[in-house]
């Protein structure tokens, strides 16, 4: 069912996890767990020797995470100070009644250091860019090394930067693209000149430019993906 509702959802998150880089042998925190959908991507993502503790309000909900399931509120964990390796919280932040405290929380579990995966959806006004497909390689290669920060998660930032989080960083996907475009879509060419100089010719960069200013405002369904360091 989770893969029927989310389909668009899985592959970022897929790539959010290797974004994040999780250690192989860590304890996972999954914060909002639900019955467990999102299991076989941390699994994946984690390895045999990695472990994950599923938190949920939901008593039935839980219970595909059989000894490794907690019933908690997540304003207040019942969990130990700086035991988890890293933490990921999928679509739970907008049914929070306090976000600041349940980030807290968050962080106060996590290890100096540790990763923090936040993924929330919403839908907005966005500018979209529509990139000529053949270079749409080049620009996936431009964004490689180090992913350009989206200011559709700028809200999320700062919240996180307020309870003590460290080096948060915003990357927003288009829910209704395919793969490559649906974070390139999002990302405003100016953000991307400089580096891609290095890529394209002058004549391929003049055909980013005609595509930049060809852009449009449409209504789209949004995930915003944060990563964080306790």
């Amino acid at each position: 069912m989770y893969a029927d509702l989310h389909a668009p959802l899985l592959p970022i998150l897929r790539d959010a996890l290797a974004w994040a880089a999780l250690p192989p042998d860590g304890l996972v925190l999954d914060l909002g767990c639900g019955s467990g959908e999102k299991l076989p991507l941390l699994a994946e993502a984690l390895g045999s020797a990695g472990q994950i503790i599923g938190v949920d309000l939901d008593q039935g909900a839980v219970r595909a995470f059989l000894s490794h399931g907690v019933v908690a509120d997540a304003h207040a964990l019942p969990l130990r100070d700086s035991v988890f390796d890293a933490a990921w919280c999928v679509a739970t932040l907008g049914l929070l009644r306090d976000r600041a405290t349940a980030l807290r929380e968050v962080r106060r579990v996590l290890r100096s250091g540790a990763p923090a995966l936040f993924v929330t959806a919403e839908t907005a006004w966005v500018e979209v860019t529509r990139w000529p497909a053949e270079l749409l390689p080049g620009l996936i290669q431009v964004c490689a090394d180090t992913p350009i920060a989206s200011a559709y998660g700028a809200e999320l930032t700062r919240e996180l930067e307020a309870v003590g989080f460290a080096q948060p960083l915003a990357r927003a996907f288009l829910l209704d693209d395919s793969a490559p475009a649906r974070e390139l879509s999002l990302v405003p060419w100016p953000a991307l000149a400089l580096r891609a100089a290095a890529f394209f010719t002058p004549a391929e960069l003049a055909r980013c430019e005609t595509a930049y200013a060809a852009r449009e405002v449409e209504l789209c369904a949004l995930a915003v993906v944060v990563l964080a360091h306790g």
